[in-house]
C-alpha cells in the first residue's frame, strides 16, 4: 500500500450539478487515501451547485472552488482545473459519479510499484438515478485503445508528469476529449487495466452519455483520423 507521499490532483467540472454532486464530494472526502486536492470548477451553473461546493470547501481545506467568467464546457474546464493541480498524480471525476472508498488507495499503489506505467484505470460499476446497480462493468485491457474503443472508462489515475508532457484537452474533441487524451498518454508510457471495480457511473436521462451518443460517435471518428499513423503503429 501507498505511504501517502504522493499527492492526489482531482479535477471535478461541473455544470448545474446540484442533484447529485453533494454525492460525489462525499465520495472523495471518504477516500481511504487522504493526501489529495479537490479542485472544483464550476461552469457558470445556474442553480445551487456553487452553493453546495463552497459549503463543502468551508469544512475542508482540501477543497477549492473556482467559476468560471464563461462557460467553457468540460475540456476546457478540466484544462482549467489541472492549471491549479499540485500533485503528483492526476484524476477528474463527474458531478453525478461517485468514487468507492478504495479508489485512490488501490490506484495509487500501482502507480507507485511500477514507475514504467503511466496511467491505471479501473472496472467499475453503472448505477442508476437512486443508486441502485444496473451492472457491472469489466474493462478491456489497454491494447483496445488503439482499436477504436475507449475502454479507459471513468475511473483512472495518472502521473501529473506525463500529463504536462501531454498537454491540455482538446476543446475540438468535446464528447471524446478523454479518449483523445489516453491515446496521447500512451505515446509516453504504458496503460494498466486494474481489475478491481472501484468507482460508480451514473446512468441517467441527463448525462452526456445518454443524451449525445451520435455525437460521441462523430468525435470518436475525427480522434481516430488524427491518431490514425500512432494507432496503426502500435497494432
Amino acid at each position: 500500500m501507498s505511504k501517502e507521499n504522493k499527492k492526489i490532483s482531482i479535477i471535478l467540472p461541473v455544470y448545474n450539478g446540484e442533484k447529485y454532486i453533494a454525492k460525489s464530494i462525499e465520495s472523495i472526502i471518504n477516500q481511504t487515501y487522504t493526501n489529495w486536492e479537490l479542485i472544483i470548477v464550476n461552469d457558470c451553473s445556474k442553480d445551487n451547485t456553487l452553493k453546495i461546493c463552497k459549503s463543502f470547501a468551508a469544512k475542508d481545506k482540501r477543497i477549492k472552488v473556482f467559476t468560471n467568467k464563461i462557460n467553457l464546457k468540460l475540456p476546457n474546464s478540466l484544462n482549467a482545473g489541472f492549471n491549479e493541480a499540485t500533485g503528483d498524480y492526476y484524476t477528474w471525476t463527474s458531478d453525478d459519479n461517485i468514487f468507492k472508498p478504495e479508489a485512490l488507495t488501490t490506484m495509487v499503489s500501482v502507480l507507485d510499484n511500477n514507475q514504467d506505467i503511466a496511467m491505471v484505470y479501473a472496472d467499475y460499476s453503472n448505477i442508476d438515478s437512486d443508486d441502485k446497480i444496473i451492472e457491472d462493468v469489466k474493462q478491456k485491457d489497454a491494447e483496445y485503445l488503439m482499436t477504436g474503443d475507449n475502454w479507459c472508462g471513468a475511473c483512472f489515475l495518472y502521473r501529473a508528469d506525463i500529463a504536462k508532457k501531454v498537454g491540455n484537452y482538446d476543446a475540438s474533441l468535446f464528447l471524446a476529449e478523454d479518449y483523445d487524451y489516453w491515446v496521447r498518454i500512451a505515446r509516453y508510457g504504458k496503460i494498466k487495466h486494474i481489475t478491481d471495480n472501484l468507482y460508480l457511473y451514473r446512468i441517467h436521462g441527463g448525462s452526456l452519455t445518454a443524451t449525445r451518443t451520435q455525437e460521441i460517435s462523430s468525435q470518436t471518428y475525427k480522434l481516430l483520423e488524427k491518431h490514425f499513423l500512432f494507432m496503426y503503429l502500435v497494432l
